[in-house]
């Protein structure tokens, strides 16, 4: 009795497997509200059935490896597939569940939701991606700005020199035109 009441009334999703057909026999109000399925619509389903295609073959190594007792339980971030056709993202720590004499007879699975984690993860990285591409093109406009600057100091050196020049090709033109001018008046 005081299984079945933490079985059921658990904050996480809780399954029990058979080991024979890895069918679900039993599941807590938990794990059906977490993907929105019945229980009836639950039981005799795999887990393998419910869950994403591209995540099987790792659900089925780690599986795999538990019924052979090379491991004693594990943990996996897996998808699966919500009633609805939603994608649930979920954690899940599986054991096996064994009888008086130590022969495993069920598969027992504690589900946390984990998709609000998942989504606030991809979000954040998202975030982070754009900040990096912005603070590139942060720095590819520094470097730009600093190559207009640069450019801007020489052509006003040059400007500045220009000018100067030309004050003194004038200072000396002056002198050089009186004296041009006045040779012939010297002459005679």
């Amino acid at each position: 009795e005081l299984f079945r009441k933490i079985f059921e009334d658990a904050p996480i999703g809780i399954y029990l497997a058979n080991l024979d057909d890895h069918q679900l026999v039993r599941v807590n109000k938990n794990y059906c509200e977490m993907l929105g399925y019945t229980a009836a619509e639950l039981l005799g389903k795999t887990f393998i059935e419910i869950g994403h295609p591209e995540d099987r073959p790792k659900k089925i190594q780690v599986a795999a490896a538990l019924y052979r007792g090379e491991i004693a339980s594990y943990q996996i971030e897996i998808r699966q597939m919500a009633a609805t056709g939603k994608i649930v993202w979920v954690n899940v720590t599986s054991t096996l569940i064994r009888d008086g004499e130590g022969k495993p007879i069920y598969k027992l699975g504690m589900i946390e939701n984990i998709t609000n984690r998942k989504i606030s993860a991809a979000a954040l990285q998202a975030s982070e991606s754009q900040l990096r591409k912005q603070a590139t093109q942060l720095q590819e406009a520094y470097e730009q700005l600093q190559h207009a600057q640069i450019q801007l100091v020489q052509s006003e050196k040059m400007s500045s020199l220009g000018q100067m020049m030309a004050g003194i090709a004038h200072e000396i033109n002056n002198p050089a035109t009186f004296i041009h001018g006045n040779i012939s008046h010297t002459q005679n």
